[in-house]
């Protein structure tokens, strides 16, 4: 499995006249558990829409710094009228990481997100490559 590149903390990043364009910003939170209130219910997979460029630059952050890991990025293809099969999946870090995936599932994928179970808060940005 290919890992993702990662881009050191530190890093300024200059979107000002660049090839990177904004494509998703979302912020998830899980609820907290009715009976332990300490505790939170995992996040369900979210579903994150449409994307076209096979290079994409994700930062993600959140309040949980327990651990580095912050989920899988899951890639979909449609497949005609019996829905959308699965492609390939990539382990998200929290920073900010290029992920490219290959062009062999056409010119448009869908993309879900499933945060790790320990998160109780994420955010993700995602901008698409654009020539």
């Amino acid at each position: 499995m290919l890992q993702p590149l990662p881009i050191p903390p530190d890093t300024e990043l200059d979107f000002s006249g660049s090839h990177w364009q904004l494509s998703y910003s979302q912020t998830f939170n899980a609820d907290p558990d009715a009976l332990n209130p300490s505790r939170y219910t995992p996040m369900e997979e979210k579903w994150l829409g449409s994307f076209s460029s096979p290079v994409l630059l994700v930062r993600v952050t959140t309040t949980n710094q327990n651990s580095r890991y912050a989920g899988k990025l899951k890639q979909f293809y449609d497949s005609g009228p019996t829905g959308y099969a699965y492609a390939t999946s990539r382990r998200l870090w929290l920073g900010t990481q290029i992920i490219r995936y290959p062009q062999d599932v056409g010119n448009s994928f869908y993309l879900s997100l499933l945060p790790d179970q320990w998160k109780s808060s994420l955010s993700i940005l995602i901008y698409s490559y654009v020539n």
